[in-house]
């Protein structure tokens, strides 16, 4: 049975972690805690590593420089984690009979990933709306500029997980396959967690 303390820990942070999804200033917080949960939840499925799987170990590619240095970087941030947040929910949403790890684990995984999916979308829908009238002061060469910057970060990260998935299908779905792609996926949040101190109420310039 779980403990009483740790049912209203659990309350407690499922309230915050509503009152965050509210507010998209606090958007930082919310990925943030979401990422590094999902990571703590992926190293426990992934470890020990089994040896038997480590000659099927495949590099992916992860797109490491796919947000602009030389424009504000925090609707690219948020773009890029909702593409993540999507096209790790898709993989994780898939053949899963032979997924190596507590079925407990994945459904948690799942559904964290649906409630940071909604919210970055509802995020992004309101920076559109402040946005609307800087757009129209912009020239139509920057705007050309920062949109070919948003859709060249997608077709990166989405080139990435076609890769995984073809992966897990070549592999049938395997054991050992589920076990490689929960240590890249996580490898994955990790990589992208350290952009999290980029988002927030405030615009960032590198």
């Amino acid at each position: 049975m779980i403990p009483k303390y740790s049912r209203l820990v659990c309350f407690v942070g499922l309230f915050i972690r509503h009152i965050q999804s509210q507010d998209c200033t606090l958007l930082n917080v919310h990925v943030s805690t979401v990422t590094k949960e999902n990571v703590r939840l992926l190293s426990s499925m992934s470890n020990p590593f089994p040896l038997r799987c480590l000659r099927d170990i495949k590099a992916f590619g992860l797109p490491q420089n796919i947000v602009s240095y030389s424009q504000p970087v925090e609707r690219d941030i948020k773009e890029v984690f909702y593409d993540i947040t999507i096209q790790a929910l898709h993989i994780f949403s898939r053949h899963t009979s032979n997924f190596a790890g507590k079925e407990e684990y994945l459904t948690q995984i799942k559904s964290e990933l649906a409630e940071q999916r909604e919210y970055l979308k509802q995020c992004l829908k309101e920076d559109k709306k402040e946005d609307k009238d800087t757009q129209e002061m912009k020239t139509h060469e920057v705007q050309h500029l920062e949109v070919q910057v948003i859709q060249k970060s997608k077709l990166a990260l989405r080139g990435y997980f076609k890769r995984i998935e073809n992966y897990l299908k070549d592999k049938k779905y395997s054991y050992c396959a589920w076990k490689i792609v929960q240590a890249e996926i996580k490898r994955c949040f990790v990589y992208f967690l350290e952009f999290t101190k980029l988002l927030g109420g405030n615009k960032v310039y590198f």
